[in-house]
């Protein structure tokens, strides 16, 4: 029932429980008049449905419950006044046929000359009563829309949610990806249910089509062909880009071989896209009894997908018969891309293409000031590879990781890093006003965040050298500020999705607030491990509801699951070894821990340069 109704409503319940006598002096016209006849002997449960039949223009409901409310308050607070007054008055006044309401007398200087309090009251009353009257309104009125507009408690019944409900620690599923985020609560107003209910289908069928995709059901390796085991681990072959070295994705890719327990890099080949020619540096393997299997990983979105680059790479390269092929695509585009000459070196069934974005139409609605939250296809690059294309979302870098470990001064922790003592309230970590492509949104979202007003420390802003951030390189005012912020909120770009903030604020034990994310990372649950906004109106209000002081217990433990699932589960060895075998191996859930030592070979070659025609 909308607030207009639910308005009338309240005044016809308020006149009925009151006084049925006086519905029959505020009625607007004789229509009502007739039908308020019944109204006092019915049920309040039949109100509503009363109300609905008489009006149906919104702006009478309104004036209609007002004038009722506003007339019952004033006569229901006269009337309790009065009988207040009634009741002291023996106390302060002598009965006496001369003057029966003369006050008694009393000696000079005595406070019994001064009016009583309920005197002063009734007289008060009587001289503003329908200011009093409209007061006592305004706070019913406040009192309904605050009911209305609050958020739903995290320990409500699940029913109230159409997403997923939050979990226990021991019974949180292996599988499974998040859905619509949002509750069918009719305590909340939403603007535009249709375009909520749509995007709601559209985020449920993205779901499904997202577990394609999942690299738990296909790996890259099968379990028929190499069980992992820690004395025997996989070789690796890197091909990248030579101008791409100090590149986050480059890095992120060497790190995770080097500190996986089942994975070490034999070969690094690095191709320069300007001189058209690469460099190769092979390093000592270990010695093995068995043969095993050869993983080849390019850094996909360093070489730019270009397929020139990567067959001049490989006409030299001598490649096993039982070698796999890994394309990482770490681009933010959604288009698949693969070159027809790795098929002449690795069978099409060892070819497999891994990518960080899949959604496709999310854009920029000018129309509702939002993001149109786009939908992952059910068939991307089905017949280009030997299995269906792997869902590769960023990975928390181990940089971050050391430079909060410097921060704090000790190892991280759960417990630590949640409990701190953190001043700011809310942080956003972007420009004020920035109208560069790609980023309406989170211009949009500084200003909800600006707009908490002075009872609220909040900062939005980049902290750092911008120039370096522009680069992915993390800086220390901004891990330093997210130490110290209770909530941070992160929004993705107009029209893709996945960015290193996500991770790296669950990391540092904030709550983590993120807009709605069709592709979201495995087990990324709403209310569980983050908390998703899907537009201005609930992001605020999300806010003022976890920074309550009834809510802080629930915020802490938001934060700690989302700091927990993170460290344990996706740092960058994790991600290599649940996309090559499908699960994590290497320390998997164990958040507390220090990262595992990088490998370090010892290289035989070189750099070697060599030209290509």
């Amino acid at each position: 029932m909308n607030l207009a109704f639910r308005w009338v409503a309240v005044g016809l319940e308020i006149g009925t429980r009151i006084n049925p006598m006086l519905l029959r002096l505020h009625m607007v016209n004789s229509s009502l008049y007739l039908q308020a006849k019944c109204v006092s002997s019915t049920p309040p449960s039949t109100v509503s449905s009363i109300i609905r039949d008489l009006v149906s223009a919104r702006a009478r409901h309104v004036v209609v419950g007002t004038a009722m409310i506003y007339h019952n308050i004033r006569n229901t607070a006269a009337v309790v006044l009065s009988l207040g007054y009634t009741m002291t008055r023996p106390l302060y006044v002598k009965e006496s046929s001369a003057s029966p309401n003369r006050r008694l007398k009393k000696s000079r200087g005595s406070l019994r000359n001064q009016p009583s309090l309920p005197e002063q009251l009734v007289t008060c009353y009587a001289h503003n009563r329908r200011l009093w009257a409209a007061l006592i309104m305004g706070l019913f009125v406040i009192s309904q829309w605050s009911f209305q507009s609050s958020p739903w408690n995290v320990d409500d019944d699940d029913e109230r949610m159409s997403g997923v409900p939050e979990l226990a620690e021991d019974s949180r599923p292996t599988s499974g990806r998040q859905t619509w985020p949002y509750h069918k609560d009719s305590r909340v107003e939403n603007i535009d249910n249709d375009g909520l209910e749509r995007r709601a289908r559209q985020a449920e069928q993205s779901a499904r089509n997202l577990e394609t995709y999942d690299c738990t059901e296909s790996p890259v390796i099968p379990q028929s062909v190499y069980q992992p085991q820690s004395a025997l681990p996989l070789p690796v072959v890197l091909l990248g880009s030579r101008n791409a070295t100090e590149d986050e994705y480059h890095g992120s890719l060497l790190d995770g071989i080097s500190r996986s327990r089942y994975l070490y890099v034999s070969t690094i080949a690095l191709y320069d896209l300007g001189e058209r020619t690469w460099q190769s540096d092979t390093w000592q393997v270990p010695s093995a009894k068995v043969v095993l299997p050869t993983v080849y990983i390019v850094d996909w979105a360093a070489l730019e997908r270009d397929c020139h680059a990567l067959e001049h790479m490989m006409a030299e390269t001598q490649v096993p018969s039982n070698a796999f092929f890994v394309y990482f695509d770490y681009s933010s585009s959604a288009r698949t891309k693969v070159c027809p000459c790795i098929e002449d070196h690795f069978t099409k069934e060892r070819i497999r293409l891994a990518k960080r974005s899949l959604v496709q139409e999310r854009y920029w609605n000018q129309s509702n000031d939002w993001v149109e939250i786009g939908e992952v296809p059910s068939n991307i690059g089905n017949t280009i590879t030997g299995g269906p294309v792997l869902h590769a979302p960023h990975a928390l870098r181990e940089p971050f990781v050391d430079l909060v470990k410097r921060q704090v001064g000790t190892t991280p922790s759960a417990k630590k890093l949640v409990n701190r003592n953190r001043k700011t309230d809310v942080s956003f970590f972007w420009r004020k006003g920035d109208n560069s492509h790609y980023s309406f949104l989170r211009r949009l979202v500084g200003y909800v965040v600006m707009d908490m007003g002075k009872k609220y420390r909040w900062l939005v802003k980049i902290l750092g050298d911008e120039d370096a951030i522009e680069f992915n390189l993390a800086q220390p005012e901004y891990a330093d500020q997210l130490l110290n912020s209770k909530i941070v909120v992160v929004a993705q770009r107009d029209e893709w999705e996945d960015h290193y903030r996500l991770f790296e604020s669950m990391a540092s034990g904030a709550l983590v607030f993120t807009d709605v994310m069709v592709a979201a990372p495995r087990n990324l649950r709403n209310r569980t491990n983050v908390v998703i906004y899907d537009g201005p109106e609930s992001l605020q209000k999300l806010l003022r509801y976890y920074l309550s002081s009834k809510q802080a217990k629930t915020r802490l433990t938001i934060a700690r699951r989302g700091y927990e699932y993170v460290m344990g589960k996706h740092r960058s060895w994790h991600r290599l070894e649940a996309l090559l075998f499908g699960t994590q191996l290497t320390q998997p859930n164990q958040p507390d821990m220090d990262a595992p030592l990088r490998k370090r070979g010892k290289s035989r070659k070189q750099y070697s340069d060599r030209a290509t025609t």
